[in-house]
């Protein structure tokens, strides 16, 4: 079974983390074109993250001999 609120708190954390870089690259002066960039690529690296950790880390079946 997949942890619902696992994924969610690491959607939340993604997003939040990805709006702090955004603002970071802002302060720093980037053009909002590379604001955006660095915005989405934070969000889509996590995500994959994500996704990579529960297909490794996914519980596999046990199979029990049957006596």
């Amino acid at each position: 079974m997949i942890p619902w609120l696992a994924i969610g708190i690491y959607f939340l954390r993604s997003v939040i983390l990805s709006s702090i870089i955004g603002l970071d690259a802002q302060q720093r002066g980037l053009k909002k074109e590379d604001v955006y960039g660095w915005t989405v690529l934070t969000c889509i690296f996590s995500i994959m993250a994500m996704i990579l950790y529960l297909v490794v880390v996914a519980p596999k079946p046990s199979f029990e001999p049957i006596a």
